[in-house]
Parts: C-alpha cells; structure tokens; sequence
C-alpha cells in the first residue's frame, strides 16, 4: 500500500460565512485539502498560528482592516512563505483570464469564483509552498 500524501492546509478569512463555507466543501470535496475557515478578521492571526496553514484565502475587503493590513501581518507572523490569495469583489479581472492578476504582489481572484478557477490557482500557489 503507498504511504499516506498529508492533505495540504488551507485557511479561508472572509466575512462572508456562507462564501467561505462553499468554498471550503468545494475545496475538501477534492480529499487533497484540510480546510479551516475565520470569519472574524480580528482572530485571523490567531487562527492562522493554530492551524498551520499552507496557504491562505483572504478577502480583500473586510470590516474594520483590509485584506493588505491583514496580509502584512500574517506575513510577519510567519517566518516561512506562506502563500496568499486575495478574493475580492472590489476588481474584476477581464476576460479571458489568461494571466494571473495581483494586488501589491498577491495574486487575486475575482469574486465571484468558479470552482475550476479556484483549484487551478490554490494548486499553482501550493506548487512554490513547501509543505508545512
């Protein structure tokens, strides 16, 4: 029997409970993720330290911190790379989506999300993630 692959971690911070709760049965139903959802952007870093993500999905906007504040300190809270995504529905990327988009190095995806869309940026951003 081949040994075991860990599922990578993914945390979701978002506002939006019911957003975040799709994305998080979309993502688990591939059996490659572990999911975690905050939906409290003042326990976010909290959040992050328990979980151990390998990556994390951030809203853009959020009450009373941005997504780019929150970035910077979940950065500096973490001495590896860990790999963030901004969701957002503040940008919208044209048509056709040939390249990925960013906000101040981070890249983004446009809210609302195609499941497609979603696994082929979390699998690209896992690729240059090592494994936690």
């Amino acid at each position: 029997m081949p040994p075991m692959t860990a599922k990578r971690r993914i945390l979701i911070i978002d506002d939006e409970a019911d957003f975040a709760w799709m994305l998080k049965l979309n993502l688990e139903r591939t059996k490659s993720y572990e999911v975690a959802i905050e939906t409290d952007p003042e326990n976010a870093i909290e959040a992050a330290r328990k979980f151990a993500p390998d990556l994390v999905l951030l809203d853009f906007i959020l009450p009373h911190i941005n997504g780019g504040e929150l970035a910077v300190q979940i950065k500096a809270a973490f001495a590896a790379k860990l790999p963030i995504v901004f969701l957002t529905a503040a940008l919208r990327q044209p048509e056709p989506r040939s390249k990925p988009r960013t906000i101040a190095g981070y890249r983004f995806l446009s809210k609302p999300v195609g499941i497609e869309e979603l696994l082929d940026c979390v699998a690209a951003e896992l690729q240059h993630a090592p494994p936690r």
